[in-house]
């Protein structure tokens, strides 16, 4: 989880094609929120998609309301693997959960979506990011460094 309070300029997330993990970002006019959620490990059969989304969606949510103030506004975005073969999500069962989960925490949120195409690599290849640049108005969400979005949310001094 990472936060970058007032007058940030960048922050991001890595690896995300070497475990298909989705990332979410809370933007706002006082900080910006990144959390990487990451898929259920395969040796753990215990862990599901929902219980994996689900921790880290209670601790992302936890953060943003510790950080944020409740009247400020926010955008909210949701970065997800696509899967090159069928062009769909990967995990569109998580996609769901997240937007749920934002639309409860902050009834009438609209989060956008934003995909990338998850690709089979070896597990020590870390490939793929998120970020987010604030060195611009409006804030640019990157995948893999090509923009994505431009978030349209009143930053103040994003200079």
């Amino acid at each position: 989880m990472r936060v970058a309070k007032s007058k940030f300029r960048a922050i991001g997330t890595a690896k995300l094609l070497s475990n298909t993990a989705a990332v979410v970002v809370m933007i706002g006019s006082e900080c910006v929120v990144l959390a990487n959620i990451p898929a259920p490990a395969p040796v753990e059969p215990n862990e599901t998609v929902e219980a994996v989304t689900r921790n880290s969606m209670n601790t992302f949510l936890e953060v943003c309301h510790r950080t944020i103030s409740p009247a400020a506004p926010r955008k909210y975005v949701i970065v997800e693997a696509i899967c090159p073969i069928f062009r769909a999500w990967t995990l569109p069962d998580r996609v769901s959960l997240i937007g749920r989960m934002l639309k409860e925490a902050r009834p009438g949120a609209v989060p956008s979506e934003v995909g990338y195409m998850s690709h089979r690599v070896t597990p020590d290849v870390t490939k793929g990011q998120v970020f987010v640049e604030a060195r611009v108005h409006p804030p640019k969400l990157y995948v893999n460094n090509v923009e994505m979005l431009r978030v349209h949310v009143l930053i103040a001094d994003a200079e």
